[in-house]
């Protein structure tokens, strides 16, 4: 009965190429055009994703810069690269001093990565609006940390979105605020940070108006001080002829 195996440089080959494929999902996800543009994801030998893995960078952030190069006091391998994330500079401009080293470190912490059966390690640090990454050794799987780096830039722009969606909810509540207050000098307790369509209904409530939105009815901003201007006018003129009444 005939046999067959598989030798040790095989499976190396094979480990390397499915960690190679993997970065390429990985880029892939991050919205990188692998199709009109593709990347060879074979390896001749464990290690050699290096390559691979470089090019995931830069279809993903860009540019790539090495930066250094030497041995450690083992003799392993050392390698420094530069990789620009220009999303920092928003980033620290919409978050205070005290989150920002908060997040600092949690992204440090992020490009900290050690592979459990091989030489290769991580570590990095953000600085200006760079990731600066070294990677001592290079026998190892590189999959997971492009994995940490793309997962550290989508947690960004989403703090970014979500931030910047603050403010604009924050400031269309003062605006709708100041249309009541200066029709009829009324106003109500509410927190910037509450949705606008929960504001909005509160306001129109206000004045006699009955409506709930919750904070996924789409309404436009616009339709809201449409509908509040026509509702306040009514109110307002409402006001002045009770007073006339009265005067009477």
């Amino acid at each position: 009965m005939e046999r067959s195996y598989l030798y040790p440089e095989q499976l190396g080959q094979m480990q390397a190429t499915y960690d190679a494929f993997v970065m390429l999902k990985i880029a892939h996800d991050a919205g990188c055009d692998l199709h009109s543009d593709p990347i060879d994801f074979y390896c001749q030998e464990f290690g050699f994703q290096i390559d691979i893995f470089l090019q995931c960078i830069e279809r993903i952030f860009g540019e790539c810069k090495h930066t250094f190069e030497g041995l450690d006091e083992y003799g392993e391998e050392i390698n420094t690269y530069r990789i620009p994330l220009p999303e920092l500079k928003e980033f620290f401009a919409l978050v205070g001093h005290g989150e920002r080293d908060k997040y600092i470190r949690k992204f440090n912490g992020m490009l900290k990565n050690t592979c459990d059966y091989y030489e290769l390690e991580m570590e990095g640090v953000l600085a200006g609006n760079c990731m600066h990454i070294t990677l001592s050794g290079s026998y190892g799987l590189y999959s997971p940390m492009l994995k940490r780096m793309v997962a550290i830039k989508k947690e960004i722009q989403q703090e970014i979105r979500k931030r910047k969606q603050l403010i604009v909810n924050g400031l269309r509540n003062l605006v709708l605020l100041k249309m009541v207050w200066d029709r009829l000098g009324k106003t109500i307790d509410v927190s910037m940070g509450e949705h606008t369509n929960i504001v909005f209904s509160r306001l129109m409530q206000l004045c006699q108006f009955d409506i709930a939105l919750g904070a996924d009815d789409n309404l436009s901003f616009d339709t809201m001080k449409t509908m509040l201007e026509t509702v306040l006018s009514q109110a307002r003129e409402e006001i002045d002829n009770h007073g006339k009444g009265e005067a009477a």
